[in-house]
């Protein structure tokens, strides 16, 4: 297990980033900070790492999980529609340098992969907030992000120390950076149909949403 270690997550020296990049091609899982907290990732194709991320969380194979993209027009390759709503959402939380923490679900491209999903007919991206993530990812291609933890269990790590252990000793290579990250998980939500469902509420409150799609009719649904 390798550790870099990264003091300014807006300076990456492009070393750091193909080093980074290298790893997820080769199948690596990689344990990285995102905007919110620390995270599990690895390639979004691979069959074999994401089974490992599985194992390594106790994750039910049931449950997909979230991509990270760094340009939208990675969207045209994964997704099968892109509805009012969702394009709304884009535009104002993606499409901006500082976008905010927010996972959108909308219907698969039917080209993917089942695996990838889980067998979902749809699929949950999130634009990665950190630029040098958004680096890796123009090298690697898309890549998961799964919270750095045992499923259902413990907080969400803002620490790279948080980060269990038996997680830790799993991965093949850690990013920590030196200050603490918000702690805060992404607002996910449904938007694959006309009637967008706020499916958990994080970083972006739920007024914000109503807020943005001009509607009170959004409820907070399991996910």
């Amino acid at each position: 297990m390798k550790t870099i270690k990264i003091n300014n997550p807006d300076k990456v020296n492009l070393k750091t980033i193909e080093a980074i990049a290298s790893a997820i091609t080769n199948g690596k899982i990689v344990i990285l900070p995102t905007a919110t907290i620390y995270g599990i990732s690895c390639a979004y194709n691979n069959r074999k790492a994401l089974q490992k991320v599985r194992e390594i969380k106790k994750r039910d194979t049931s449950l997909p999980f979230i991509i990270l993209i760094s340009k939208l027009s990675t969207l045209n390759s994964l997704v099968g529609n892109i509805s009012q709503p969702a394009k709304t959402l884009i535009d104002c939380c993606w499409d901006t340098e500082n976008q905010s923490p927010l996972t959108i679900i909308f219907e698969k491209n039917k080209s993917l992969n089942s695996f990838i999903t889980s067998r979902s007919k749809k699929i949950a991206i999130r634009r990665a907030g950190l630029k040098f993530i958004r680096q890796v990812i123009d090298i690697s291609g898309p890549i998961i992000s799964t919270s750095a933890n045992i499923s259902g269990r413990g907080t969400d790590p803002a620490t790279i120390n948080a980060v269990p252990v038996k997680i830790r000793t799993n991965a093949d290579l850690i990013v920590s950076c030196r200050n603490m990250l918000p702690g805060t998980v992404s607002t996910i939500i449904d938007a694959s149909g006309i009637n967008p469902v706020i499916v958990r509420e994080g970083k972006i409150k739920r007024s914000k949403i109503q807020e943005i799609l001009n509607t009170k009719g959004s409820i907070i649904a399991e996910y």
